[in-house]
């Protein structure tokens, strides 16, 4: 017999079903106040708080380190979540499906495929996790730059 503490295997299908999905909250609130300002108060909420998240790892406390990445979850979460609406929304019809699908794996993969190893190479020539820090701080900043250019889709008509 195996106790709670132990026991690692299976892992749960689904989330318990009181864990909040945090994607739900943002994408109903771009679909009421716009995409852009959701996705530009989370980017910059990201750029702020990159400080204490990756600044919590020097405590050593596991709980301060959960929930100072709880945080950025959420905060990430209000830039991504109306990620799926926005794309779309920027390309004309004959070309949303391939505009929308380029743009999310050309970035997916310059963005996060290359973070691993970027991250990586910083940590092991700088000790300090404000490296850290300052690399996905300024990759939020990056990132709210882009959004600053691109125009609010929210109320646009779109035809077939």
């Amino acid at each position: 017999m195996t106790s709670r503490r132990t026991r690692c295997w299976p892992p749960p299908a689904r989330p318990p079903p009181a864990a909040p999905s945090p994607p739900v909250p943002a994408a109903r609130l771009a679909d009421r106040v716009g995409r852009r300002p959701v996705m530009l108060a989370g980017l910059a909420g990201c750029v702020l708080w990159s400080v204490p998240m990756f600044g919590s790892l020097r405590t050593g406390n596991g709980l301060l380190i959960t929930g100072a990445f709880a945080v950025g979850l959420v905060l990430f979460t209000l830039s991504f979540a109306p990620i799926a609406a926005f794309l779309p929304e920027l390309f004309p019809a004959r070309l949303r499906y391939t505009g929308a699908s380029a743009t999310f794996i050309v970035a997916n993969t310059l963005g996060g495929g290359f973070a691993p190893v970027v991250a990586t190479w910083l940590t092991s020539h700088w000790a300090s996790p404000f490296v850290l820090s300052a690399y996905a701080g300024t990759l939020c900043l990056v990132s709210l730059v882009c959004v600053l250019a691109l125009p609010e889709t929210r109320d646009n008509e779109f035809s077939s």
